[in-house]
């Protein structure tokens, strides 16, 4: 069986991601969610001023020690835009350090919220959740965002159980929204969606459905050059090709078990969820002297001391999309 033996991410080198997830709380409760991601366990955050602060000593401590000087801010949830201070966080955030910051949203919220807060954002990907969603109000969200300058995509969730309406809405995307934004598929992965067919494999094959048009690409080429690329890693298979490889390739061909692989996740990106804790989505612990640090700690600037070190995979199956692109290699 073709498998990958080794993974190199395409990311710059003084990039570090930081994705988190500052609330379990969602509007949506779709079957698929992430374990935990629409538990409602635990509300958004209150201390503003405490979490700019603590971010930006950990933004301070990467560039400091591991030459970092560029930062992918990625929030999502639950669902992030439930958080009255969102829009100020994220202004705060890019004061004193150069950030991206992408947003991960299921687009529910008021075209008012979008207008008001959308030109703060460098990225949005949006989710169509083909049971809960509606195909109207997210072509407006999306519009409003491209209009803004924002790098927009909607990415719909191939549900097997409404399939057919996720090749309809797509066809309803393209016809009816003002501006050509990004459109993509995902796979959806968990125990209760019923198995994907060939034919439908085939489709998810190359997740692109729509790309915008040439005038955006020549008005954002900075963008293109900074952010976006056509491979997230490239990875050497072991019967010796290699593969640039896109956001689902890894879980779409059932290429995404690295249980004692080495894993240099904490180089590379960083995830925290709605606890606070500085992990990976695995929840595995990625700094010297085996320590879990947290984000909402009062306590956490005198703290943290940055050792991050390759860490060996303890998860049979990685499920996160970006972490499956982060450098790896088996052992």
């Amino acid at each position: 069986m073709i498998s990958p033996t080794k993974i190199t991410s395409t990311s710059n080198p003084d990039v570090l991601v930081i994705a988190w997830d500052p609330t379990n709380v969602c509007n949506f409760k779709c079957r698929y969610c992430f374990p935990g991601s629409n538990a409602g366990t635990h509300g958004t955050p209150q201390n503003l001023d405490l979490i700019v602060d603590n971010f930006r000593y950990l933004m301070d401590q990467y560039t400091k020690k591991l030459g970092k000087t560029k930062f992918q801010f990625v929030v999502a949830g639950g669902e992030p835009t439930i958080w009255k201070d969102l829009g100020l966080f994220i202004s705060k955030i890019k004061e004193n350090h150069n950030v991206y910051f992408s947003l991960i949203s299921n687009g529910s919220r008021t075209l008012r919220w979008w207008e008001k807060y959308g030109h703060i954002l460098d990225n949005a990907s949006l989710t169509h959740h083909l049971e809960q969603g509606n195909v109207d109000h997210i072509i407006k969200v999306a519009d409003i965002l491209h209009s803004k300058g924002v790098k927009t995509n909607v990415t719909v969730l191939m549900d097997t159980a409404y399939w057919q309406q996720g090749l309809d809405d797509i066809n309803y995307m393209k016809k009816n929204s003002k501006n050509s934004w990004f459109i993509s598929v995902g796979k959806i992965i968990g125990d209760k969606i019923p198995i994907y067919t060939e034919e439908q494999l085939k489709y998810l094959k190359w997740d692109l459905k729509r790309i915008p048009n040439l005038i955006w690409f020549w008005k954002n080429r900075k963008l293109i050059k900074d952010a976006i690329k056509l491979f997230n890693s490239k990875a050497i298979l072991n019967n010796g090709r290699r593969k640039g490889s896109r956001p689902g390739t890894y879980l779409i061909n059932d290429w995404n078990h690295f249980k004692g692989w080495e894993c240099n996740i904490a180089l590379e990106r960083i995830y925290i969820n709605w606890t606070g804790n500085i992990t990976g989505t695995c929840n595995i612990k990625l700094f010297k002297y085996n320590k879990y640090y947290n984000i909402l700690d009062k306590n956490f600037i005198n703290e943290f001391d940055l050792n991050p070190v390759p860490v060996i995979c303890e998860s049979n199956s990685c499920w996160c999309a970006p972490e499956t692109h982060i450098s790896k290699q088996k052992k």
